[in-house]
């Protein structure tokens, strides 16, 4: 079981700790994590799933959109509070995955992890895939059940790589992590 002050920096604490944490972990084993077969075997197929998800969320203008209402709608689906759901396992799968963690101070009410087309991570939290408000329902049309199936895959795998992660930290040291 991971241990309570382990537990509390992967999902607690405000969003700069959490990502600092993250790149601690990416930095402690990122390169062991990438050279685990079965930890790479999963992140494969969620990269895939991922891409298959970010190409319908194009295709369909969805983070262009997005982007748009949280201009003009403060504190929507996108908001600085939503940046709250991104833990450092989310932050560490993006750093693997080659994504540069920003956090954007000059967002205002909208979240940190909005850049101009979008959520600027390949691996978001559950709420943000899960949730569409009704102007993206709306816009998607019938659409939006190929996105659903899309987005349930992807967390399910997701989640296969995170009880990989969880064990994997759980068997570091602590002048490992640092």
């Amino acid at each position: 079981m991971l241990p309570p002050h382990l537990f509390h920096q992967i999902f607690n604490g405000k969003i700069p700790a959490r990502l600092n944490f993250g790149r601690s972990l990416h930095t402690a084993f990122g390169p062991r994590l990438m050279q685990d077969r079965i930890f790479t075997g999963a992140f494969d197929t969620l990269r895939q799933a991922a891409d298959t998800l970010s190409q319908n969320m194009t295709g369909t203008g969805m983070g262009r959109q997005c982007v748009a209402c949280s201009i003009n709608n403060p504190g929507g689906c996108c908001s600085r509070e939503m940046a709250g759901e991104t833990d450092a396992l989310q932050m560490l799968m993006n750093l693997l995955a080659g994504v540069k963690i920003d956090i954007a101070e000059d967002k205002g009410e909208a979240c940190c992890f909005l850049g101009r087309e979008g959520c600027t991570f390949i691996f978001k939290p559950m709420f943000c895939l899960n949730y569409n408000c009704d102007k993206i329902i709306t816009h998607l049309g019938p659409a939006r059940s190929e996105l659903e199936l899309m987005a349930g895959r992807l967390l399910g795998n997701q989640y296969e790589v995170e009880k990989i992660l969880l064990a994997r930290i759980e068997q570091l040291t602590e002048s490992e992590i640092g």
